[in-house]
């Protein structure tokens, strides 16, 4: 019973957390690479740059991630750990 529960959380937390990141470094590098193309020097405007990525990452992924935490959260109170 417990090993279902840890199994079960374990697996939520991979759903959720491993795209998130992926996608925050992948968004973030992407503005990285355009902050190099156009040449900025200034690294406040880079690390701005690498900021709004990682946010509008956030905020795409989070539409998908959410249902899918909601759904599995529902079937394990429906049937059990």
């Amino acid at each position: 019973m417990e090993t279902e529960f840890l199994n079960t959380v374990l697996r939520l937390l991979l759903m959720a957390i491993v795209p998130l990141t992926a996608i925050v470094v992948g968004c973030s590098m992407i503005g990285a690479l355009l902050a190099s193309v156009f040449s900025f020097r200034d690294e406040s405007l880079q690390y701005a740059l690498r900021f709004v990525g990682a946010v509008l990452a956030i905020v795409v992924l989070w539409s998908g991630v959410s249902s899918l935490l909601i759904q599995e959260t529902r079937d394990m109170i429906l049937y059990g750990f």
